[in-house]
């Protein structure tokens, strides 16, 4: 099980101080808002969401928005996970293009 939280998550919507959860083969388990520090949670600055998609052209919050990339997503679905900071020219993928519980950052 991995726990990553962020400033932001953008699932649908933007939402302020929560996390993603996905088990150790990367399947979606859900969206939680962070009410307390979660003891072997990783924490990213910027806006973190889930995605389908390994080839994306996300810059922006407006055009992560505009992507639709989040909207599908449902529990049990095998995922990647990204980060858009500001000043970045692109998200940053957080998971690994093999789907494992390996993780690169």
């Amino acid at each position: 099980m991995r726990r990553i939280a962020a400033h932001y998550i953008f699932k649908e919507d933007l939402l302020r101080l929560h996390y993603i959860e996905i088990d150790n083969h990367n399947a979606f388990v859900g969206v939680f808002p962070l009410k307390e520090e979660i003891e072997g949670t990783e924490f990213y600055d910027g806006i973190v969401f889930p995605s389908y998609s390994t080839d994306l052209d996300i810059d922006s919050l407006d055009s992560l928005k505009k992507s639709g990339v989040t909207d599908n997503i449902k529990d049990g679905d095998v995922i990647d996970i990204y980060q858009l900071r500001e000043g970045q020219c692109s998200s940053t993928k957080l998971t690994t293009n093999k789907r494992s519980c390996n993780s690169n950052i």
